[in-house]
């Protein structure tokens, strides 16, 4: 009696995992052994087999073989998989059963076999600044801060993150540095030194501290690698593409006003008054190039009547504007503001408003105060008395009292100097210096006394000058500025005592009638 014991084949997947890179092939070896049989003494053959519940996840090229599904004998070969390549980055498996197809055999259609490859498909990471294409340029405002991100996607293996490595340079540039790009002006605001890493899908968020100094700075990013992979991922959909972000940091120009007050005479312009002074006011905008930033300055009170002109005033770069106040000399005395409120850079990408640009211009305009005689003409006759007054007003800024100074000349004449004007016929009545604070008016006007003894004669008083002495404002004299005082005589007059004459007869020349101290000064 024979006993035959036919093969039942058994397939091997070699090996049974594989690890690929995203939209890479690779291979494994698919085997088919234990096919050889015995049909009888010394004598062997080569049993058929045929596979059977293939499930091909792997993207293979296995039912592209000739043979496939059925065959005889045991084979070895190399199966291509992910040849599309298409596969998402997760695990894949291709399941696959053989069995023994040899007619006459107790083995036919049973006790098939089973093996599984699996192959794990490792992403490749994609990254985008900003989650956008192309180059990326952000604009902030200096001391305002901000930021970026790396937009990190396809990061994930079997729904789990995948750690990565983000590759940078930074090529930067300040004013210190001219622009220039160096080292030295360098930031990293990623934070990595060149490196940036993380895990899974998600935004690798970079900070740009508002401590940045006004400049330009430019981030390229020139690699994303899976580390568990490792598989080199994708820059802007490129593999080793390069993205590149370039950050403008703009100023806030600033702003003072010198000098922060001055001083100016009533009824007078002041030249050159004030001038204000723009630092702070450029920037970056290229690589070794400094340029001027506009701005518009705006202000929100003018009371100094400057010749600053409309608000905003504008202008560009560091510089000093210098305007002058009081223009037209038509304030009055008092204390007067020119005040700004901001000052924002025009004609850039972003504009930035600087709200500390606030600074004053204080204009002082001091009183010149005027003065005047009561009247124009005094009559008086001899041994009369009478007063002389002279009111003072615009003695007075912000309501505190100036001190002023009055100069009055005489020119006098007495009918004993024949009426001419001698120095010698002054009388003094009103003082040749007059020193005294605020208005002098009504009740309070000054006043000189003419004495009743002075000669018959014309005494005039004239003021020269009066001047406020707290700030050297010469003042006026109007309407009045000269007093003339007439001192008209009492004339006298004599009788002869006694005269003889006969009865019947005529006197003649009996009486002498002698008129004196009748002569005056006119005009």
């Amino acid at each position: 009696i024979y006993i035959i014991i036919d093969p039942s084949p058994t397939i091997n997947m070699n090996p049974d995992i594989k690890e690929v890179c995203e939209d890479d092939a690779e291979t494994f070896n698919l085997q088919v052994i234990n096919t050889k049989g015995c049909d009888d003494i010394g004598s062997a053959y080569d049993s058929d087999w045929s596979l059977t519940g293939v499930t091909d996840g792997v993207d293979s090229d296995l039912a592209s073989q000739a043979w496939y599904p059925d065959s005889t004998g045991n084979v070895s070969l190399f199966v291509n998989v992910n040849i599309t390549p298409s596969l998402s980055p997760d695990d894949h498996d291709l399941i696959a059963s053989v069995y023994n197809t040899t007619s006459n055999t107790t083995c036919v259609l049973a006790d098939a076999t089973t093996d599984t490859f699996t192959l794990s498909v490792d992403p490749r990471p994609e990254v985008k600044i900003n989650s956008i294409s192309g180059p990326v340029q952000i604009d902030i405002c200096q001391g305002d801060g901000g930021g970026f991100s790396f937009a990190v996607t396809n990061a994930e293996h079997n729904s789990v993150g995948v750690d990565w490595e983000i590759s940078y340079t930074e090529s930067s540039g300040n004013l210190t540095t001219t622009c220039s790009n160096t080292s030295g002006a360098n930031q990293d605001f990623p934070g990595g030194s060149g490196t940036a890493t993380g895990n899974g899908n998600g935004a690798y968020s970079v900070t740009i501290p508002a401590s940045t100094p006004v400049g330009r700075y430019t981030y390229t990013i020139t690699n994303i690698v899976n580390n568990d992979g490792p598989c080199t991922g994708t820059v802007d959909g490129v593999t080793f593409g390069t993205q590149t972000i370039v950050v403008y940091v703009y100023p806030k120009p600033e702003l003072t006003i010198t000098p922060s007050d001055s001083f100016v005479c009533e009824n007078s312009a002041l030249t050159d008054a004030f001038s204000i002074n723009v630092t702070n006011a450029r920037y970056c905008s290229a690589a070794n190039t400094i340029s001027d930033a506009g701005y518009d300055i705006y202000y929100s009170l003018d009371d100094v009547v400057s010749t600053v002109g409309g608000s905003p005033y504008s202008g560009s770069g560091n510089a000093s504007y210098t305007f002058d106040a009081n223009d037209g000399a038509t304030l009055g005395a008092g204390t007067y503001q020119f005040a700004t409120d901001s000052i924002i850079t025009t004609g850039l990408t972003t504009n930035c408003t600087s709200y500390e640009a606030k600074d004053t211009f204080t204009l002082i305009v001091n009183p010149e105060p005027i003065a005047t005689f009561a009247v124009d003409t005094i009559h008086l006759c001899e041994d009369e008395t009478g007063t002389v007054n002279i009111a003072v007003t615009n003695a007075v800024l912000n309501s505190v009292d100036v001190n002023w100074e009055i100069v009055v000349t005489e020119a006098s004449a007495t009918t004993g100097s024949s009426c001419a004007i001698l120095a010698g016929a002054n009388a003094n009545i009103v003082d040749d210096t007059i020193t005294g604070s605020g208005n002098k008016t009504g009740g309070s006007m000054l006043a000189y006394s003419i004495p009743g003894t002075l000669p018959v004669g014309r005494y005039t008083y004239t003021i020269a000058k009066i001047e406020n002495t707290d700030a050297g404002c010469v003042g006026s004299v109007t309407p009045i500025d000269t007093v003339f005082i007439y001192v008209y005589p009492k004339p006298e007059f004599s009788l002869t005592d006694t005269t003889e004459v006969c009865e019947n007869n005529v006197a003649t020349n009996a009486m002498t009638i002698t008129v004196t101290n009748a002569e005056y000064c006119p005009d």
